[in-house]
């Protein structure tokens, strides 16, 4: 692996699940000192897969990679691209649609991964997303690309009491993303940083 251990992941497939058929692919990315069993553990995501199909929802799969400590950029992006997402949609039968989404940490590994690998993505949804981390600048992958109508939707939602990612640092994002031609959905609610 490119990690140099073994890597973790969570894969959650639809009742109906056919292995004749393919499927879209969603990528949940969890939060820092989380793993791949949070979404599952702490996310209710079972139930809440569950009430979505029963209201129509499109049915999909759900794969949750073990993100470690590493905001989903190099050597995890690596890991990513060339061995996980190639395994899983091998294995599971994707339908060459995936989206990526996440919260806190994996907020931000969802803005890095849209933004920087574009064409890869039919969707972003980063909850309460860190904005920056080190040295690498989201602004400035959103800037090196020349048509921002390559960048695929993106959506941010935030809660209002947020103190650990503030709605401002989330708002500015939005404004940054607006200023740069690339459309966002920016969504505030009542809450704080937590499941």
């Amino acid at each position: 692996s490119k990690m140099s251990r073994a890597m973790k992941y969570t894969v959650w497939l639809p009742g109906t699940y056919d292995e004749s058929k393919t499927y879209p692919f969603l990528y949940l990315l969890h939060g820092y000192g989380d793993n791949n069993n949070a979404w599952v553990d702490q996310g209710q995501l079972v139930a809440k897969m569950k009430d979505y199909l029963q209201k129509g929802g499109v049915e999909m799969i759900v794969v949750m990679p073990d993100g470690l400590v590493s905001f989903y950029t190099s050597p995890w992006e690596e890991y990513f691209h060339e061995e996980l997402i190639p395994k899983v949609e091998a294995d599971f039968h994707c339908n060459g649609k995936r989206a990526v989404a996440g919260l806190s940490m994996g907020g931000y590994g969802t803005l890095y991964n849209v933004l920087n690998h574009p064409d890869k993505f039919t969707y972003g949804y980063a909850m309460s997303p860190a904005t920056s981390y080190g040295s690498v600048s989201l602004e400035e992958l959103v800037k090196a690309q020349e048509d921002p109508s390559v960048f695929p939707g993106i959506t941010l939602e935030s809660g209002t009491q947020d103190f650990v990612v503030s709605i401002s640092s989330v708002k500015e994002f939005a404004d940054m993303l607006g200023e740069n031609g690339v459309a966002c959905e920016l969504i505030e609610r009542d809450g704080a940083h937590d499941w």
